[in-house]
């Protein structure tokens, strides 16, 4: 397997990214026709370099199937994803472009039910990587998906932090008295349930734990995990969010972790959409290889890997 440098990735992202992308557009017409009209002949001579490149694979098995024989494409890859993945993915992109010889992909970041109707409502995604299952299923259901299910890539937990200048007194237990006595009047961050999975994975457990009546007159909604975790550190308000975000700010603290028992496991999946299937496919296979294991750890996540 090729070694990926993590501090060079970062070089190479930090100097050689382009401007956010921010205009978002229409998909072409036919863009998920996955007929063809080329004649007999092109169809043969595809067979055959579709064989020949089966057997290259085969004979080199050492070789990653993300670094591919396929020429460089002009136009990187347009892929939507939750807010929680910005600095990850960000390094992924220039490590994948390093061994695959492709332009890095360009990343749009917010709630992944924000992500969600966007594609939906037209916008020009290549692949789609949501925090939790239920967007995968509504793209699907809209036929916005070239395959009908996401491939996992990695998994978080969820915590409840607050900043570091906060010095707890006592230890916290999460019932009624205790969130009473650390709020003080003031109030509990969570990304809005109808936008990010953060929120919705903090309500099922303030529900599944019987707190969710007495702290839902105290709670302070935004739109997605990163904007609860700004909070965290300017505003100095508790909130709810990934492990991997406080794993990675300087300024806050975990103060509890989220038993697994009382909420659903975080997932987050890779969805294909849009005319690049292959070059989607190979960052895919990427973000769950061997290689990619040390970068998500670096920020907090835990990586899944294809055997």
């Amino acid at each position: 397997m090729l070694s990926i440098s993590v501090s060079r990735a970062l070089f190479k992202f930090r100097y050689g990214k382009k401007a956010v992308f921010a205009a978002l557009g229409v998909l072409p017409k036919g863009i998920y026709n996955w007929g063809s009209t080329a004649g007999p002949k092109h169809q043969l001579r595809k067979t055959r370099n579709i064989l020949v490149a089966a057997f290259t694979v085969g004979v080199l098995g050492a070789i990653p199937l993300y670094a591919t024989d396929e020429k460089p494409q002009d136009s990187p890859l347009i892929v939507f994803a939750a807010a929680s993945l910005t600095s990850t993915l960000d390094v992924h992109g220039a490590a994948w472009a390093e061994v695959s010889g492709r332009p890095a992909p360009r990343f749009v970041f917010g709630g992944s039910a924000t992500m969600a109707r966007q594609i939906q409502k037209g916008a020009p995604a290549d692949i789609f990587i949501s925090a939790n299952a239920y967007w995968v299923d509504y793209l699907s259901k809209q036929n916005r998906l070239i395959a009908s299910s996401g491939h996992p890539i990695a998994r978080n937990t969820l915590v409840l932090a607050i900043p570091k200048t906060a010095l707890a007194t006592n230890p916290f237990t999460p019932t009624k008295e205790g969130f009473a006595l650390l709020l003080g009047g003031r109030r509990l961050v969570l990304a809005d349930p109808a936008l990010a999975p953060a929120g919705d994975y903090a309500k099922s457990y303030l529900i599944e734990a019987g707190l969710w009546p007495a702290l839902n007159d105290q709670i302070a909604l935004v739109s997605n995990v990163r904007q609860a975790l700004r909070l965290v550190e300017t505003a100095g308000l508790p909130a709810f969010i990934y492990a991997s975000d406080a794993y990675q700010s300087q300024k806050v603290s975990v103060l509890f972790r989220i038993p697994n028992t009382m909420a659903p496991p975080i997932l987050y999946q890779a969805s294909i959409l849009g005319k690049q299937a292959r070059g989607a496919l190979s960052f895919i296979q990427f973000l769950r290889s061997a290689d990619a294991k040390a970068i998500w750890q670096k920020f907090g996540f835990q990586a899944v890997v294809q055997k």
